[in-house]
C-alpha cells in the first residue's frame, strides 16, 4: 500500500508522508521573487512553472503553471492555480516518484508534474512530456529535492540544565531563585504605590474641596517643604554623635 501524503496547512508544496517516511518539500525548487523557476517548450506553447509561490510572468496571481505562445508578452493561460496543489505518491522505489496536480484557472485545464527522486540530481531538470488528454499538461521534474526528506533528530534533552551562579554571559543557566522578587523589592514597590496614592488623593482633595491651584495642590505642602531641612539636621546629628563617641574612645 502506498503511503499517504498529507498537505501541510497553508502550504501547496509540502506534505508529510505516512509510515514515518519523511516530508516532501518543494520549496528548494521554487522562487519567491515574483518570477517563475522553470521555462520549458511544449509541442506548441511555452510553459512557466514555479512550485510553492505565484508569479507575475504572463500569468498573474494564483498561478503555478502558465501557458504562453510568446514568453514575456503576457496574455498567458493559467493552466494550474497555485492554491490547488496536491501531492500523491505513485511509487516508493526505483525511483521514489510522486505527482503534484494543479487545476487551471478556467476549471478545465489541469497540470500534472511528476516528481522524480534522484539523489545525484542536485540541479533540477524540468521537462515537457505531453498533453494527454486534451488540456491536461504533463511534465517531469527530477531532483534530489523530490526525495522524501527525513526530519532532523530532536536535540531536546531530558536532563536538567546545569545551574551556575554567574550573573551574565551567553548560554549560562541560573538558579530559579534568581527570578524571585525579594522582600526589599516588594517593600519598595508598596512604598511607591502608597506615595502615588497619597499624592493623587491629596491633590484631588485640595483641588475639589479647597479650589487650590499650582503648588497649593500639594497636600501638607509645608511639611514637604521642610523635609529636606529635617533630613539634613538628622544627618548632622548622627554624624556629630558618631564623631563624639570616637573622640571619647580615643581619650580612653
Amino acid at each position: 500500500q502506498l503511503p499517504q501524503c498529507v498537505m501541510r496547512k497553508g502550504s501547496t508544496c509540502t506534505c508529510d508522508l505516512s509510515s514515518d517516511m519523511g516530508v516532501i518539500d518543494l520549496r528548494p525548487l521554487s522562487r519567491n521573487d515574483g518570477q517563475p523557476k522553470f521555462l520549458v517548450d511544449g509541442t506548441k506553447y511555452h510553459y512557466f512553472y514555479n512550485p510553492c509561490y505565484g508569479f507575475e510572468k504572463d500569468c498573474k496571481g494564483d498561478v503555478a503553471v502558465c501557458q504562453t505562445l510568446h514568453p514575456g508578452r503576457g496574455a498567458g493561460a493559467n493552466c494550474g492555480k497555485q492554491s490547488t496543489g496536491s501531492i500523491t505518491v505513485q511509487q516508493t522505489t526505483n525511483p521514489f516518484t510522486s505527482l503534484i496536480t494543479y487545476t487551471g484557472g478556467d476549471g478545465n485545464r489541469m497540470s500534472l508534474v511528476r516528481l522524480i527522486c534522484d539523489e545525484k540530481q542536485t540541479k533540477p531538470k524540468f521537462a515537457w512530456e505531453k498533453e494527454h488528454p486534451s488540456e491536461h499538461y504533463n511534465f517531469d521534474l527530477t531532483s534530489n529535492a523530490c526525495c522524501p526528506q527525513k526530519p532532523p533528530p530532536s536535540t531536546t534533552s531530558t536532563k536538567p540544565a546545569p545551574s551556575t551562579t554567574h550573573s551574565g554571559g551567553r548560554g549560562q543557566s541560573h538558579h530559579p531563585e534568581d527570578n524571585k522578587i525579594s522582600i526589599g523589592t516588594i517593600m519598595d514597590i508598596t512604598l511607591l504605590l502608597l506615595i502615588i496614592t497619597y499624592l493623587g488623593v491629596g491633590i484631588a482633595f485640595m483641588r475639589i474641596e479647597r479650589g487650590a491651584t499650582g503648588f497649593e495642590l500639594i497636600p501638607n505642602k509645608s511639611f514637604w517643604a521642610s523635609l529636606p531641612g529635617l533630613v539634613k539636621e538628622g544627618t548632622l546629628f548622627i554624624v556629630l554623635k558618631i564623631r563624639r563617641q570616637n573622640s571619647d574612645y580615643s581619650a580612653l
